[in-house]
């Protein structure tokens, strides 16, 4: 058996979340990604919590923008959880093709 050498970096995929969104509320959520913590990049709104494709630059750090709106002062939406899943994407693959 031949051994394969690999560098992989994780990439987010998807965010979802769960929230309690009262009527007249919205919840919409962002990402921000950078490689050096200065310049940060926005992606476009999501705005479906059960799953959204994450469309912020693949870059080496992420963090999250959360706006919380309401049409009435007496109620506001609450988020109770955020999730974003990675994916793997290998870099660099060594040896031969195929496996023995």
């Amino acid at each position: 058996m031949r051994e394969h050498k690999s560098k992989l970096i994780r990439l987010p995929g998807i965010i979802k979340w769960e929230a309690t969104t009262p009527p007249g509320t919205s919840i919409i959520i962002r990402t921000l990604s950078s490689d050096d913590k200065i310049n940060w990049f926005a992606s476009e709104p999501y705005t479906n919590p059960k799953g959204s494709k994450i469309t912020s630059p693949e870059k080496r750090f992420i963090k999250l923008s959360v706006d919380l709106k309401t049409e009435n002062p007496t109620v506001t939406p609450v988020v109770h959880k955020v999730w974003i899943y990675y994916l793997d994407k290998i870099l660099e693959w060594g040896g031969d093709a195929g496996w023995d």
